[in-house]
């Protein structure tokens, strides 16, 4: 089951599912095992904090539907190669930062609907009173990294220098499957450790994970 989701096609989140479809739905946790619909909508709830919150994601096959939830907070670890790799994708082996920053847009979606322009919100992740903010926060580089979509244009915002995520390198390191609006990860360049958010983030957000990396 694990292996065959890596090639089913993305349908939509959980509440989309059509009630009229003649097809079974599946519910399946992060380990890949079955579980069923009460306590997958028990989980997929928004009503928690970051540390136990889940996104709930869809896939259509042929015969069926699979729901399966991902864990919008993620704790891991890159090697010493995957590091390097990173730093070669960035262009950024020379950087003297203690952390680095990752934003990722995944490209046009129900959510961001190709906008991302700032609206002068201080928890607006493309603000510029944020992003100054963040500075005072964390010892950091950030990168812009946005999915390839020929149907928005990434340089209406002259201070955000947006990148390609050339061969999709960002989104299968860290962004497996498509995470609606926008997600985020911070890594500890010195031991690679790093914490990754899925799906829509906003500045405060940010911010948050960035306090809680200086411990890590």
């Amino acid at each position: 089951m694990k292996m065959l989701l890596f090639h089913i096609i993305l349908f939509t989140s959980f509440y989309g599912f059509g009630q009229t479809s003649s097809k079974p739905i599946y519910y399946y946790d992060v380990n890949g095992d079955q579980m069923s619909k009460e306590d997958y909508s028990i989980k997929s709830s928004g009503y928690k904090s970051l540390d136990e919150r889940y996104i709930a994601l869809a896939f259509e096959k042929d015969t069926c539907y699979i729901a399966l939830l991902k864990k919008r907070k993620n704790l891991g670890k890159l090697s010493a190669s995957q590091l390097e790799n990173l730093f070669s994708n960035l262009e950024n082996s020379n950087s003297k930062k203690k952390f680095s920053i990752i934003q990722y847009h995944p490209g046009r979606d129900g959510c961001n609907n190709g906008r991302y322009k700032s609206n002068g919100h201080e928890n607006n992740i493309y603000h510029r009173g944020y992003i100054k903010k963040l500075k005072t926060i964390l010892d950091h580089n950030i990168y812009w990294v946005h999915k390839k979509d020929e149907t928005i244009k990434f340089n209406r915002i002259k201070y955000i220098d947006w990148r390609l995520d050339k061969d999709q390198f960002i989104e299968k390191l860290f962004f497996e499957y498509h995470y609606g609006c926008n997600s985020f990860v911070i890594i500890n360049n010195l031991n690679g450790n790093y914490i990754s958010i899925l799906g829509e983030s906003g500045g405060n957000t940010v911010m948050e994970i960035a306090k809680e990396m200086n411990d890590l």
